[in-house]
């Protein structure tokens, strides 16, 4: 499928398979399942996420789309012991989000047990 596949700098195509997200999605925060949704991301929010493909393929990153309490990308990593923590969380253009929306995703992610 087209949505698999992200167009890497020389113009090529480069087919990559998500696995499972480790912490389930909201309906405002999502998980990005495809290759085409991070490259999407990477448009709307004006920054590098589409380059993660390959790491999101081998479950070293996991990238969500942040709704509300206002638009932002989050991004969790394996801690090492089997859990996941918070790598990065940020606004469009890479700007600072707000402690609202810090702390809203906080609360998501402690609930299931993903570390700051």
């Amino acid at each position: 499928m087209l949505q698999d596949f992200v167009r890497l700098p020389s113009g090529r195509l480069k087919c990559y398979g998500f696995p499972k997200p480790p912490v389930p999605g909201t309906d405002t925060i999502i998980p990005l399942m495809t290759s085409e949704e991070l490259v999407k991301e990477g448009r709307e929010q004006r920054n590098c996420v589409r380059l993660y493909a390959r790491l999101v393929a081998a479950g070293e990153i996991c990238i969500y789309r942040v709704l509300a309490p206002e638009r932002a990308t989050l991004s969790i990593v394996p801690a090492g012991d089997g859990s996941w923590r918070r790598r990065e969380l940020r606004a469009a253009a890479n700007a600072d989000v707000s402690d609202e929306t810090r702390a809203t995703v906080d609360q998501w992610l402690e609930s299931y047990n993903v570390f700051r």
